[in-house]
């Protein structure tokens, strides 16, 4: 069962004069600080960081154009070592037979992943301060008192006067559910 080359249009990499059009739409550091465009508006601190010879993610940005068509259309794949495949007319599959529908989802699926596991790790950390503060390993007070009962209410922990053991028992559900256990 082979793939055939899907036909409808879309910007990645099949039509040259979509990927311009957007590519046109994005301003430069200039355009920013001026407030011309309809985003953000100007960073107050660009000009001071200028002016400390500090690059920030604006001049990055210009400095990269002009962006490569493939990875504006997220059709640039890079998962194996026998690409990186770009899919184009003449080349609508890559190596492994994944069109470009597939391989911007893939990209799409791993940024998505990439990020959830970041906060993931940041929610972890989070998570065993607050046990070793119900425990009195970390010297930090446990603040928010109605956020943890809450949440502890929500996740069918029985109501406990000591906010220090309940916020332990609510670490310890939190650790659990993330698959970490309650060890810490």
């Amino acid at each position: 069962m082979g793939r055939t080359p899907h036909q409808h249009q879309h910007p990645h990499g099949h039509d040259a004069g979509v990927l311009s059009v957007y590519r046109a739409t994005f301003p430069s550091k200039a355009d920013v600080i001026a407030g011309d465009q309809p985003i953000q508006p100007p960073v107050p601190c660009s000009e001071h960081l200028a002016a400390l010879g500090c690059d920030t993610c604006f001049d990055r940005f210009d400095a990269q154009k002009p962006h490569c068509a493939f990875g504006l259309a997220g059709s640039c794949c890079r998962l194996c070592n026998m690409g990186p495949c770009r899919i184009t007319a003449k080349s609508p599959v890559g190596v492994c037979g994944a069109d470009a529908d597939v391989i911007v989802a893939r990209n799409l699926l791993r940024w998505v992943a990439a990020g959830v596991a970041a906060h993931a790790a940041r929610g972890r950390e989070v998570m065993l301060a607050l046990k070793a503060a119900a425990e009195g390993r970390l010297d930090l007070p446990i603040l928010g008192e109605t956020k943890v009962r809450k949440t502890a209410a929500a996740l069918g922990l029985a109501d406990e006067p000591d906010l220090r053991k309940l916020a332990g028992a609510l670490a310890d559900v939190l650790l659990e559910d993330s698959g970490e256990g309650r060890s810490g």
